[in-house]
């Protein structure tokens, strides 16, 4: 271009989206379209309408991941949940409802994956069984088997002519507590 010559030029503006990615925890790995950009908290504009695939990760959580497209100012606040183990309860009989920290897991038997590290309370119930409650304890990326064998309950009738004796309801409530107590103490278990 020489001088006083006058050129032409178009320039296209295009709409800038900022994208903030937060973490609980924070200090998590992120990847955006496959390649690491930092840790979070994390902050970068991107022009509006990118699609992005991002993805958070951090040591013993389960890794985090979302798709978005960029429409305008975007704040994706992430949760990592705790990477965990795997239960794996079986009963005898099988079909026993199964429950952890008192959530149903489902019938046994039954194989729970993702199990938040550490101590938990399994509760075991079957009708016509005395129920069961135990402790297990879960390691990271270990598998923790249990095998539970129910006790059938039994019901005693008993006739007397002493009045007090003739509570059916009585004798069933007395034989349900004496089983269930056997039971604990043959398991060794820890009750509260």
């Amino acid at each position: 271009m020489r001088n006083g010559e006058v050129s032409e030029c178009s320039i296209r503006l295009e709409k800038l989206a900022t994208v903030r990615i937060l973490s609980i925890p924070a200090d998590a790995s992120l990847f955006i379209n496959g390649r690491p950009v930092g840790k979070s908290p994390w902050a970068q504009e991107y022009v509006a309408g990118t699609r992005l695939a991002i993805r958070i990760t951090k040591d013993e959580h389960v890794d985090w991941t979302e798709e978005v497209v960029l429409s305008g100012d975007t704040t994706i606040s992430a949760k990592l949940a705790l990477a965990g183990g795997t239960l794996s309860i079986t009963t005898t009989p099988a079909g026993a409802k199964v429950y952890l920290d008192g959530q149903g897991i489902g019938i046994s038997p039954v194989r729970q994956e993702q199990v938040a590290a550490g101590e938990h309370v399994l509760h075991i119930e079957a009708h016509g069984y005395v129920p069961i409650e135990d402790k297990v304890a879960v390691e990271m990326g270990r598998v923790a088997e249990r095998d539970y064998t129910l006790t059938r309950l039994c019901l005693l009738e008993i006739e007397s002519t002493r009045p007090a004796l003739n509570s059916l309801s009585t004798v069933r409530s007395q034989v349900r507590h004496r089983s269930a107590f056997r039971h604990r103490r043959e398991r060794n278990s820890s009750w509260s």
